[in-house]
């Protein structure tokens, strides 16, 4: 299997299975997943400015970033809110398998393939950092949660309606008349 094929296959496949899942579940946890996507790019820039690891073979429009990260991360962050939401322990769990999995054989993997080099960092690290990445998640899904519970039991208040949707008052003249 050719580099290029196992890098693209990470960025397309993880978007596939989306499909599987109902679609309400999906726009429940995206907005968590792409702040984790986004989340993981600030610690990809800070981990090139630091020099940590250096992504040797990277596909358009990836020069410089892992592409799982816009790939793999988002779409196991919706699948493993999908079943552990509500349970932190097993959140945390289940991401800390995920993140073994991912800091020791895939890693190693990427570097035996010539994909990626790390440098200034060893896997430990490396795998806590993605420790405190999943307790943000967790938190940032916590806090969208309480935002859209807000929203929703103030959605039919009728003091929450826009002036144009309000019944016009009865003018006191108009009763004497």
């Amino acid at each position: 299997m050719s580099n290029q094929l196992y890098l693209w296959g990470s960025v397309i496949l993880p978007w596939v299975t989306l499909l599987l899942l109902k679609k309400d579940d999906v726009k429940r946890y995206m907005p968590a997943a792409l702040f984790g996507a986004l989340a993981t790019t600030v610690i990809g820039e800070i981990a090139l400015a630091l020099n940590w690891w250096n992504v040797k073979e990277a596909i358009f429009p990836f020069y410089h970033m892992a592409p799982y990260i816009y790939g793999a991360f988002p779409v196991g962050v919706i699948w493993i809110l999908k079943f552990t939401h509500e349970r932190f322990w097993l959140f945390m769990f289940v991401n800390a398998v995920v993140d073994i999995i991912l800091a020791f054989p895939i890693l190693n993997f990427t570097i035996q393939r010539g994909i990626a080099e790390i440098i200034n960092i060893n896997n430990i690290q490396l795998f806590l950092i993605f420790l405190l990445n999943a307790v943000a998640l967790y938190g940032y899904q916590k806090w969208q949660d309480d935002v859209l519970v807000f929203s929703e039991s103030t959605r039919n208040s009728p003091r929450l309606q826009s002036a144009l949707a309000k019944p016009l008052p009865e003018d006191k003249d108009d009763k004497n008349r």
